[in-house]
């Protein structure tokens, strides 16, 4: 008996996977998502408790409207499910005038018409007094700024598929796939599926595809919670912040959630696989971090928990979001080089629009759709 015949297979669910399964299957297609895991989960890129949303984005101006996309989708998501998914925080971000961070999110703002505000030092003290801004460095404030839960907000499209239609298998790695007279074969450690269309939503897992070169890293990335005694750390109203503390590092941080203060360094950390065995972050790696941060918030950082998590880069920084070039109906989702949650509600949106044909000129721009 013939397997069915689905029109979709998306492989990988987490951030970008389950986001492209519930547009899919909102859209009335036949999805079957698979991941060798059950997301959500700590395994890959898209755990880590809390996520930095913003839309004011130092990297390139192109992002903002992508981000306004995605806090409406967000939104939206958190309207049928119930979950709180996104909580608006604010943001600061903090480093020399002059210096790339607060250059890149300057213009912006400026370009995408982003509100922001910028403080000096007393002003920053009497709003934000847990803060001490260094003497060669200058505070931007995103009121929009905010916090996604990313378990949540995965678990959320995932619900949202599975009321939609959609066939979800965990715990089922992908073996191999091919391409066989207009029809996608997918072998899976439990069987074989067939569909119209592939996405491939792999993360780390992404590894060198058949026929497709990809220039792609897997990083190694420490991520740490710190306690701290000083109650403004833990109010509502605490905002997030990013601080440029050197060429090509940023230290970002998430008030706390109720698990303390996540901290981290948004730079590549050494490279890895996503098969290899990650070892817990090192008493090195975690002073590191509590000392640029005790720099930039004075007090008793004790650390609560640390955990090691992926990123999956591209040489740009950039996406990668494409056919791939030996079978059009395959499409890849990743790599999203450390900076791509805030973005898979709307990823997912824009994964559906190309299985349905949707036409090139009504896409956001920022991608590059190298087939076609």
């Amino acid at each position: 008996m013939p397997t069915p015949l689905y029109d979709v297979i998306v492989v990988g669910l987490g951030a970008m996977g389950s986001s492209a399964a519930w547009w899919l299957a909102e859209a009335g297609l036949q999805v079957l998502g698979v991941d060798r895991f059950h997301p959500p989960h700590q395994r890959g890129s898209s755990g880590g408790r809390t996520r930095i949303f913003r839309e004011a984005y130092f990297e390139d101006p192109s992002y903002v409207r992508l981000a306004r996309q995605a806090r409406t989708a967000w939104r939206r998501l958190e309207s049928e499910t119930g979950a709180t998914l996104l909580h608006q925080s604010g943001g600061l971000t903090i480093g020399p005038p002059e210096g790339p961070l607060v250059t890149g999110v300057t213009r912006s703002a400026a370009l995408g018409q982003v509100p922001v505000s910028r403080l000096s030092p007393p002003e920053l003290s009497e709003r934000f007094p847990q803060y001490r801004l260094p003497s060669n460095a200058v505070a931007i404030y995103e009121p929009g700024a905010g916090i996604l839960f990313p378990e949540r907000c995965i678990d959320a499209a995932l619900v949202r598929a599975v009321d939609h239609g959609a066939t979800c298998r965990f715990g089922e790695p992908m073996e191999s796939y091919e391409g066989r007279h207009g029809v996608v074969h997918v072998q899976t450690s439990q069987g074989e599926y067939r569909s119209r269309w592939l996405v491939l939503a792999l993360g780390p897992w992404l590894g060198p595809l058949r026929g497709m070169e990809l220039p792609v890293s897997v990083t190694r990335q420490v991520v740490v919670w710190f306690r701290a005694d000083d109650r403004l750390t833990r109010s509502p109203e605490a905002p997030l912040f990013l601080q440029e503390v050197g060429p090509g590092t940023i230290l970002y941080g998430i008030p706390d959630q109720g698990e303390g203060v996540k901290a981290a360094l948004h730079r590549l950390g050494p490279p890895t696989t996503s098969e290899s065995t990650q070892p817990p972050p090192t008493p090195r790696e975690c002073e590191e971090i509590r000392l640029l941060l005790h720099q930039l918030m004075p007090g008793t950082w004790q650390v609560q928990d640390a955990s090691v998590c992926f990123y999956t880069n591209m040489p740009d920084g950039h996406f990668m979001i494409d056919h791939h070039p030996a079978n059009h109906q395959v499409l890849v989702v990743s790599a999203c080089s450390g900076h791509g949650f805030k973005f898979a509600s709307a990823l997912g949106q824009l994964v559906c629009a190309e299985v349905l044909g949707v036409p090139k000129e009504t896409r956001n721009r920022l991608f590059r759709w190298r087939s076609g």
